[in-house]
């Protein structure tokens, strides 16, 4: 007789529980379906805010999904490489985002996330490729546990080849802070 185990994820921790004998000597495989976090229905008042700071000024500002839908709102459908499907992705360009929100042609973007992975997005980033600011997944606001409160997503398609390598780094999720750069 075998002692089983429970295994449950709690975010980034996981939790093992002894359960005592079992008598059933097979384990049970669990597929990616069962252990990819689900995107759940959430209100835009659930999603955490994220925070842009401009070095030009000094200024760091709170913005939430409710300052992102003042802007031109555009549903993009998106090979996510990262998914391997075709997903439909709700945001703001992030041209227009950086045009709003950091005027005066910054150098350089960085974009952190709660993990403190950081991405550099230089002018051509947001100006020769389709990028988006996202706050939705196929039409659910994003929280924390399934890649929000924005991220950011390129357009491009299945077969968009070496462009990719260069972009992969840039799809940025968890977004906590965005900070423009004027060469300083």
């Amino acid at each position: 007789m075998r002692k089983s185990w429970s295994v449950y994820f709690l975010g980034t921790v996981f939790l093992l529980i002894s359960c005592g004998p079992s008598t059933d000597p097979k384990p049970v495989k669990l597929g990616p379906s069962q252990i990819k976090p689900q995107i759940s229905q959430v209100t835009k008042d659930e999603v955490l805010p994220f925070y842009i700071f401009d070095s030009k000024t000094k200024e760091k500002r709170t913005l939430t999904v409710d300052d992102l839908e003042t802007m031109e709102v555009v549903t993009w459908k998106v090979w996510d490489f990262h998914e391997n499907k075709t997903i439909d992705y709700t945001g703001v360009v992030l041209k227009d985002f950086i045009s709003k929100y950091l005027p005066g042609k910054p150098s350089e973007i960085t974009m952190i996330a709660y993990n403190d992975y950081a991405s550099k997005f230089k002018p051509h980033h947001w100006t020769n490729f389709n990028a988006l600011i996202a706050f939705k997944q196929d039409g659910n606001y994003l929280t924390l546990e399934n890649k929000g409160p924005v991220r950011v997503i390129f357009k491009l398609d299945q077969n968009a080849g070496r462009i990719v390598d260069g972009l992969l780094p840039l799809w940025i999720w968890q977004v906590k802070t965005i900070e423009g750069h004027y060469g300083d």
